[in-house]
């Protein structure tokens, strides 16, 4: 099949890319001395083919073949690092593929964006059509939104509404979502090998196109891109300055306005990268809100000062508090390891006991941090390790629980000897608001 696939008609070639597909996949996998043969045809039609259904059954048969395989698994546990070879995303990087991918993935962004700008359209022409008619009536109707137009801004936050909107714009998002889906995945497996593959994927523009898929309107592909994010940022150095400093996740393009009201005042807020991520901890999907929870977990473990200080600027302690309520005992076991891990980091940099209650540790108690610390060591449901980690948190900042030694702080600057020239200015009332088979849209 492979070496007659160029010769094959149009469907004939759709069936047999779907087939191949199907062959890569599997548990326990397939040979891979057999079954990476097809890696480099597959990936020379990607780059041919104008046909959507070849594209994405050939992206759907890469993410299979990039997944750990269960030799890999095994070698692991004798590694230290876990920071073994992982032969099978070696093949995938040497074919040269990511770069395509990340084109890919901002193809189907564009076409997302025009689809919802043609949702926009039609809010323009229902708005004007209302003021000609209240015009000609002299009715005061036209504030009122009308039930189709209700029908169509649905859809852009579920795939379920899709029915609602015009075969037109629906054929957009639907293709956009397919072509993303396997992507994100791809990505996901590569940046889950050592230290050099995670790099190709970010040299190749991971950063570039993985914010918008944070902002994606199918939860699944949230979940899975702040998965793949969570492994970037536990990796290199150099990935988690990236993850903070890069310009071109700041610039106005990045940025997503929202309006917020405090004091009874409107202010125009910035969320810039990581400030979606923590929003992210706070949606109202379960999934989606731990693997978000693990990604600020990474960052904090690997995060400066100053870089500190900015996710708790943007509400990562709020964001891991939240997580304290979940059932999950691995959820509650990491989100208790990230605030300790950012009430020390604060300790550290003025040098103080690691064991001082600080600023961070009094924000911690005033959004119901204590009390969800000691709702856990009062619960059957957790074990003892989980009971334990609880106790030890409460007893190494809450046991002489004094005020905090504002003298040693500065906490209203975001870092000290520019390392802010990077950020947008932000006043100090700023506010933020395993499924293993293809996606089912």
């Amino acid at each position: 099949m492979i070496e007659k696939l160029d010769s094959f008609p149009e469907n004939m070639k759709r069936n047999t890319v779907w087939t191949i597909s199907n062959f890569c996949r599997g548990k326990p996998p397939p040979d891979w001395d057999k079954i990476s043969k097809v890696i480099p045809p597959l990936v020379a039609l990607l780059v041919d083919t104008k046909d959507y259904d070849v594209t994405v059954d050939i992206l759907w048969a890469i993410s299979f073949l990039s997944e750990d395989r269960e030799e890999n698994e095994t070698n692991g546990d004798n590694n230290e690092n876990n920071n073994y070879h992982h032969y099978q995303i070696d093949a995938i990087l040497q074919t040269g593929v990511m770069k395509y991918i990340i084109t890919l993935v901002k193809h189907a962004q564009q076409l997302a964006l025009d689809a919802f700008n043609e949702i926009n359209e039609v809010f323009v022409f229902f708005f004007f059509w209302k003021i000609h008619i209240f015009l000609f009536l002299s009715e005061p109707f036209f504030f009122f939104p009308d039930r189709s137009f209700l029908k169509i801004q649905a859809a852009n936050e579920n795939p379920s509404r899709d029915i609602e909107i015009p075969n037109q714009v629906r054929q957009k998002l639907t293709t956009s979502d397919f072509l993303i889906a396997p992507c994100v995945r791809i990505m996901g497996n590569i940046v889950s090998g050592n230290d050099e593959q995670t790099l190709e994927v970010v040299k190749a523009g991971f950063f570039d196109i993985i914010e918008t898929c944070l902002d994606h309107r199918v939860k699944n592909i949230k979940k899975e891109s702040c998965w793949a994010l969570s492994n970037v940022v536990a990796g290199l150095h150099e990935h988690i300055d990236l993850f903070f400093h890069r310009k071109e996740l700041i610039e106005l393009y990045f940025v997503t306005f929202f309006f917020s009201k405090k004091k009874k005042k409107k202010h125009i807020c910035f969320s810039v990268f990581y400030g979606k991520v923590i929003k992210l901890c706070l949606y109202d999907d379960v999934n989606v809100r731990k693997e978000a929870g693990w990604c600020l977990s990474n960052a904090i473990c690997s995060a400066s000062f100053t870089q500190a200080q900015i996710l708790v600027k943007y509400g990562f302690i709020e964001a891991m508090v939240q997580l304290l309520t979940f059932d999950a005992e691995k959820v509650v076991m990491m989100a208790m390891e990230a605030l300790h891990e950012c009430i020390i980091t604060y300790n550290r940099h003025f040098n103080q006991p690691e064991n001082a209650f600080n600023k961070w540790a009094g924000k911690m108690e005033e959004v119901n941090g204590l009390e969800y610390l000691e709702r856990i060591q009062g619960s059957e449901s957790f074990s003892e390790p989980c009971f334990n980690m609880a106790a030890t948190f409460v007893t190494k900042f809450w046991d002489d629980a004094g005020q905090f030694n504002e003298a040693d702080t500065d906490d209203n600057e975001l870092g000290k000897g520019g390392d802010d020239q990077n950020f947008i200015g932000l006043n100090d009332d700023t506010e933020i608001g395993n499924n293993t088979d293809p996606y089912q849209f």
